[in-house]
């Protein structure tokens, strides 16, 4: 489909970050939700199932937006931390040899 190749691309260079049972919880999950959503009706039903369709969205592509920002920052805060540990253990040698 010509409207949906710029997303595949761009998906195809990153890899999932949403596998395994998280995945086939989503899609069954939100499947449940858009259900459920519709055969109630009215703005809480239509809130549910656009909340659902967000969370099937997810188990079929594999991709988590929120995930990803989340691994992303863990690890500048791991490589902060580690320079932090390299500057206490300066600071410390330092102190001993002055």
């Amino acid at each position: 489909m010509v409207a949906f190749e710029p997303q595949s691309r761009e998906n195809a260079a990153r890899p999932h970050n949403v596998e395994g049972w998280e995945r086939f919880l989503c899609i069954a999950g939100g499947l449940v939700m858009v259900g459920t959503g519709l055969r109630q009706g009215g703005l809480v039903g239509w809130l549910r199932a656009g909340g659902g369709g967000v969370v099937l969205a997810r188990g079929l592509t594999g991709q988590c937006p929120a995930k990803r920002v989340i691994a992303e920052r863990r690890e500048e805060i791991e490589a902060l931390k580690a320079r932090i540990e390299e500057a206490a253990a300066k600071l410390a040698e330092l102190h001993r040899n002055a």
